[in-house]
Parts: structure tokens; sequence; C-alpha cells
């Protein structure tokens, strides 16, 4: 039994050394990669974080110093 499980921890092992390789760049693309959404995404971005402060921030803050505890906790996402 415990040379069984010596053996697949040593498979295991084994596999991750293996796939590993899988995830090495080569020296070729190497150098700076374009992303061509750049602009794009920036833009994206700062509107989002912008939401996030003037909106979200003060509705999330503004129910939890509303709602109860209890009512705050007995709330649960459907499943």
């Amino acid at each position: 039994m415990r040379l069984q499980r010596l053996a697949q921890r040593a498979l295991a092992v084994l596999a991750l050394a293996f796939l590993s390789a899988c995830a090495t760049v080569p020296a070729s693309a190497s150098g700076p990669v374009s992303d061509p959404w750049e602009n794009w995404n920036r833009k994206v971005f700062s509107i989002n974080e912008a939401v996030d402060t003037n909106v979200l921030k003060p509705v999330a803050q503004a129910y939890r110093d509303v709602v109860p505890g209890f009512a705050r906790t007995g709330i649960k996402p459907w499943r």
C-alpha cells in the first residue's frame, strides 16, 4: 500500500513537471505584446472604476448602514 502511494505521488510529480514545460514562452515571443484594444480597455476600465466609486460603493454603504444586521444575514441568494 505504501509503495503504491509513493508511486502515485512520483507519477503526479512527473506529470506536473512534464506539463510545466508546456507553459514556457519561447525566446522569440518574449518581446512586448501589442494589444489592439488597449485604448478601449482603458476607457472601459476608467468608466467601471468611476461607477464603482460614485454609485455602487455609496449604495452598498447606505445598505449596510440602514438595513439591520439580522436582515442582511437573512437574505440569501437563490440556489
